[in-house]
């Protein structure tokens, strides 16, 4: 019998707000198209809500900006 795997609970809201495209767009510095467009097709998670709008966490947008910043410190000048 296989055991269950464990699962952390999800942080709260307000420890990690879910943010709308248009927020996310704001903040990653492109148009908020692409933000929903990048959570269709995997490359942002997002979450869908209850009233069918995608959603994206804080962390998530966090961790795209962490990265995309490193990427431009690595660009060859």
């Amino acid at each position: 019998m296989a055991t269950k795997k464990k699962t952390e609970p999800l942080p709260s809201h307000e420890e990690d707000p879910i943010l709308k495209c248009g927020e996310v767009a704001k903040q990653i510095g492109v148009h908020r198209t692409t933000v929903w467009l990048w959570a269709k097709t995997g490359i942002l998670k997002a979450i869908r809500m209850p009233n069918n709008h995608v959603g994206v966490r804080q962390s998530t947008v966090n961790d795209v900006l962490r990265v995309s910043a490193s990427f431009k410190d690595k660009q060859v000048k």
